[in-house]
């Protein structure tokens, strides 16, 4: 069995974490209570993982 290259592991970290942020948005409405790089950080995700996940 091949080992995981070290791109995908970074891919699915990024991956877990839009997936993370998503829950919050959808379940908790943190997305108000968030500081700018958080902001930030989520929009790059989700401009990278949006159109990809259906």
């Amino acid at each position: 069995m091949a080992a995981i290259s070290p791109f995908m592991s970074i891919l699915a970290f990024l991956y877990s974490e839009y997936r993370r942020l998503e829950e919050e948005v959808k379940h908790l409405g943190e997305h108000r209570k968030w500081d700018e790089k958080t902001h930030q950080y989520y929009s790059y995700l989700k401009q990278i993982f949006h159109n990809k996940n259906g």
